[in-house]
């Protein structure tokens, strides 16, 4: 990713668990968390957006999500990322996905991946 300092990005990021089977266990959610290490995140909408996609929004030190993968994806749409004011250089989006062992009855899936954002 590549953006003009303080200037909004939407990232493109979607949450898949390969072993997740919604029609089996709709109520099985799992936890994303996106933090950005220089700029900063957030979700246009809000909380109610979140809600109104199905999931649950935490917002401290970034962001964390709660629902099901489809509803985080729902959410992750409206995410945005901008700069620190007045800076330029290179930021990392940083995600860890964890899908809590919940389907099947088995260890826990955990993810991570950083993006690379360029802030010119």
């Amino acid at each position: 990713y590549e953006v003009e300092e303080d200037t909004y990005l939407p990232l493109a990021i979607s949450l898949v668990d390969p072993d997740y089977d919604h029609a089996e266990a709709p109520d099985v959610t799992c936890s994303l968390r996106v933090s950005a290490r220089s700029g900063s995140l957030h979700i246009k909408g809000g909380k109610a957006f979140a809600a109104a996609s199905g999931a649950i929004l935490f917002e401290n030190d970034g962001i964390e999500l709660k629902g099901t993968p489809s509803s985080i994806t729902s959410t992750l749409a409206k995410l945005e990322y901008v700069s620190a004011p007045d800076w330029s250089g290179d930021d990392v989006v940083d995600v860890v996905a964890d899908d809590g062992g919940g389907f099947p009855v088995s260890d826990a899936l955990i993810a991570t991946l950083a993006l690379p954002i360029r802030v010119h």
